[in-house]
């Protein structure tokens, strides 16, 4: 029998049985172990979309999963920060801890969000701007005592804000603990610039730094909407508080420049740009055509509200001058006198001094007059201007038209300029080692050079040098008190003022004995006046010179002048009052024949430069301590003006006003800004308005203006040049290499030569001629020009028929006489022009219209 033919047995049945259900039980055991643990290490991903990425992370981390990869992306409609995209999706059924990336919005594309950068270190803070696309603009400082010093207290705009990338953003870094004396910033938000200028200097003796306008949503446009260091600072006096200037809910615009344009172009680009037409005024201008913009308020480039009021000035053309409605009188002879002799015979006359140029001569001396224009026993009419040609003598150098020379403080040299070539042709020694040639001043005849020697090393004292301009050499050193700095010279040339900074006195020096006059202090003043610049007044007849004091004013002047000045508009200013003494910087005015000071006007902050109009009603004082130039009459030595060179920010900070010149023709006024490396171009005919802001060299200080008017010179300290400029179009014409440190504080540009008088080739002579005759003109001086007359007027450089130099005409007789009368006179740019020379040739009129010969 086969085995497998064999039933089982009850044994083995129940064995196999028993194995099933112990295998199926222990599978059942193993799968209730696993399963349960596998399902505890599983989690749901999270919905974050919508959520700021700080909250998203927080939502994760709550589900039992981990943030992955965090990608930024721009967005049109998610708020900056939030969550637009995730992986894996909300939903998913993944692992404990598994990642979770998501995508988070930047915003619109352009933009970016200003980072929290306070509490970094000032680098640290610049580098993640940067690197979060912005541009690191100013950085402000405040005093706080809870941040070291160099660290980050804040922004502007503040951290959080979304602006367009590559947007402008300033910091506000720590200067830890406020300075000994403190004060209280004011709160000067929603008051306008001016009125937080005063209320500032009233409070704190504080000055506006920075102006920067910015969108507001609340501030009015052209209100304060925000200051560094903010209100109840405490900070030490005289500390900078920078403001920020609303434009109102849209962003500020370029106001265009629109000078020199006619209204209705004008109006045109300022519709264009987002502005509007303001009050429109007209004057008179002997600079700008009729019909023409003289200035606009607010100045040229200021970034200003939009839809912001622009005023301006249109031009009714110059006054038209009516001579015969004056007296009349005859001009005296004044040929062989000097200038100061020349001055007083046409004072006696009822007439002033005009232009005065040199000419070369080897018969009249140095000094003294050639001739005068107009001539001997002419009738003119009163206060007429006689012009002058003065000798130069038989000078051993080249005779230069309206020459500039300028003192190089460093170099102990001072560079003569060609105005023709517009290079230095010469650097004379002021034969004093040690001290830097700074103010300066030219004898009005155009013959010599004085130059005041201050000290390089220590307070000691200076001295001044007299340079014979004919020979080019020191003639005398005459010494004067401690630093001089200013120089200025009587229009007669008869005496020099030095002002002495570290001494605090006035020296005036007898210019014919180059021995001193007096050295006068300036009385009444409490701490050292420190007194920079100097003018003499124009009119011979007033005796007055200016001095500028850039210290604390300490005594009240009301009592011997009571017309209101700077310091009283401050005084009266509710709600915030002022103590008198507070008032920053004077201008001593000092009585020459007197020997005393005759008057002292309280000015703008650190006054520097000064100037007198040549007519003598006004004198403008440059303040380099608030970016202003004071104006002040000279009959009742009152500030009946003030200009500002910084209104909205039109003439970004730094600005640090410091020389000042007038031009001879009396209608421009010239400002050196030391800090911002401009020269601000101001329209004295047309209230004062600045008309250019023209980009010079570095550290400006010196400026002078040609006796044409027609180039403007300023000395850059900083990169060792001079700067011309065209004082018509205000554009820089060249930049001249100089010695090191060019200051030239003063009136540093010479009398103008003349041009060589026109000769006639034939000579007028005893000669008869039967067919006319031809005449060559010609005038020694190259590239002048020549007009002439033959009806016995007489010509001028813009009257007559005008020929070249060398030309020749054809002279014929006239119907009723046989003698033609030939005048001439040759001019040329820049120069002084010639006298008219004036010939007699005899026609024949028969032989003339009946075809006969000459002999």
């Amino acid at each position: 029998m086969r085995l497998a033919d064999k039933a089982p047995s009850v044994e083995f049945l129940t064995m196999q049985a028993k194995i099933r259900f112990f295998s199926t039980a222990l599978l059942l055991l193993i799968l209730g172990l696993i399963l349960p643990a596998r399902l505890a290490f599983a989690a749901t991903v999270p919905n974050v979309v919508g959520q700021t990425q700080t909250a998203a992370g927080s939502t994760i981390r709550s589900a039992g999963l981990s943030v992955g990869k965090t990608t930024q992306k721009n967005d049109d409609t998610a708020p900056v920060g939030n969550v637009i995209d995730q992986s894996p999706a909300a939903g998913t059924t993944v692992l404990a801890g598994a990642l979770v990336n998501i995508t988070v919005s930047l915003g619109p594309a352009g933009v970016a969000t200003v980072p929290n950068v306070n509490g970094q270190l000032e680098s640290v803070a610049k580098s993640n701007l940067q690197n979060a696309g912005f541009v690191v603009g100013q950085t402000l400082t405040q005093p706080d005592p809870t941040t070291p010093t160099g660290y980050v207290i804040a922004t502007r705009p503040a951290a959080g804000t979304v602006a367009d990338a590559g947007a402008t953003v300033d910091l506000i870094v720590s200067v830890g603990l406020s300075q000994p004396q403190e004060c209280a910033v004011p709160d000067v938000t929603n008051q306008t610039v001016e009125d937080a200028r005063e209320i500032l200097f009233a409070t704190c003796l504080s000055t506006i730094g920075s102006t920067t306008v910015q969108s507001d949503p609340v501030i009015a446009a052209g209100k304060v909407s925000g200051q560094v260091p903010t209100a109840n600072t405490l900070i030490g006096y005289n500390t900078t508080v920078n403001l920020f200037v609303s434009s109102g809910s849209q962003p500020p615009v370029k106001n265009p420049n629109v000078v020199g344009m006619s209204l209705t172009d004008a109006t045109t680009a300022l519709v264009n740009t987002g502005l509007t037409l303001g009050f429109v005024s007209k004057q008179t201008s002997n600079t700008v055509k009729e019909g023409l913009v003289i200035s606009q308020s607010p100045l040229m480039t200021a970034l200003i509200p939009l839809g912001w009021p622009v005023n301006l000035v249109v031009s009714l053309g110059p006054i038209p001058d009516d001579p015969g409605a004056r007296p009349q009188t005859q001009a005296p002879d004044v040929a062989g006198l000097s200038l100061a002799a020349a001055t007083a015979k046409l004072i006696n006359a009822g007439l002033r001094v005009g232009l005065v140029a040199n000419q070369r001569s080897q018969t009249v001396p140095v000094g003294q007059v050639i001739r005068q224009s107009p001539p001997p026993d002419a009738t003119v009419p009163m206060s007429s201007r006689v012009n002058l040609v003065i000798s130069f003598g038989p000078y051993g150098y080249g005779l230069l038209s309206g020459p500039a020379y300028i003192t190089n403080y460093v170099g102990n040299t001072v560079s003569v300029l060609n105005s023709e070539t517009d290079q230095v042709v010469d650097n004379l020694s002021t034969g004093i080692n040690a001290n830097g040639p700074s103010g300066i001043a030219i004898h009005p005849d155009g013959t010599k050079l004085y130059v005041a020697n201050r000290p390089q090393y220590g307070k000691r004292a200076g001295s001044l040098s007299v340079i014979d301009l004919a020979e080019r050499k020191v003639t005398a050193i005459i010494p004067v008190g401690v630093a001089p700095l200013g120089v200025a010279i009587s229009p007669t040339g008869e005496r020099v003022f030095v002002a002495n900074e570290g001494s605090s006195s006035l020296s005036v020096i007898n210019t014919l004995t180059n021995q001193p006059f007096i050295d006068m202090s300036v009385p009444n003043l409490g701490a050292n006046p420190f007194p920079r610049g100097v003018a003499a007044h124009p009119n011979p007849l007033r005796p007055l010179v200016y001095v500028t004091n850039r210290t604390v004013n300490s005594y009240s002047d009301d009592e011997q002048n009571p017309y209101p000045d700077q310091c009283d508009a401050l005084v009266a200013r509710p709600p915030v009052n002022v103590n008198p003494d507070q008032c920053v910087g004077s201008l001593s005015i000092f009585d020459i024949d007197l020997k005393t000071q005759v008057g002292s006007v309280a000015v703008g902050m650190a006054p520097e430069g000064v100037a007198v109009h040549p007519d003598g009603m006004l004198v403008y004082v440059a303040n380099s301590g608030d970016r202003t130039v004071s104006v002040v009459e000279t009959v009742f030595n009152r500030v009946v003006g003030v200009i500002a060179l910084d209104e909205f920010g039109g003439a970004p900070q730094p600005l640090v006003p410091r020389g000042v010149a007038v031009s001879p023709d009396g209608n421009r006024l010239y400002v050196t800004d030391g800090a911002g490396n401009r020269l601000f171009v101001i329209d004295t005919t047309a209230n004062h308005a600045v008309v250019g802001i023209v980009p010079v060299g570095k550290k400006p200080y010196g400026v002078a203006v040609s006796p044409d008017s027609l180039r403007v010179y300023v000395a850059n300290t900083d990169d060792n040049t001079v700067s011309v400029i065209d004082g018509r179009s205000n554009a820089v014409i060249t930049t001249i290499p100089v010695g090191q440190a060019p200051w030239a504080f003063g009136q540093f540009v010479g009398p103008l030569a003349t041009v060589a008088p026109p000769t006639f080739d034939p000579p007028g002579s005893g000669a008869v001629y039967a067919l006319g005759v031809t005449v060559k003109i010609t005038s020694p001086t190259p590239g002048a020009s020549i007009r002439y007359t033959q009806d016995g007027s007489i010509p001028t450089a813009t009257t007559g028929t005008l020929i070249s130099n060398g030309q020749s005409v054809e002279l014929t007789p006239s119907a009723t006489t046989d003698k033609v009368v030939l005048k001439a006179v040759a001019f040329k740019t820049g120069w002084a022009d010639s006298e008219v020379s004036e010939a007699t040739y005899t026609i024949n009129r028969l032989s003339f219209f009946s075809g006969g010969s000459n002999p």
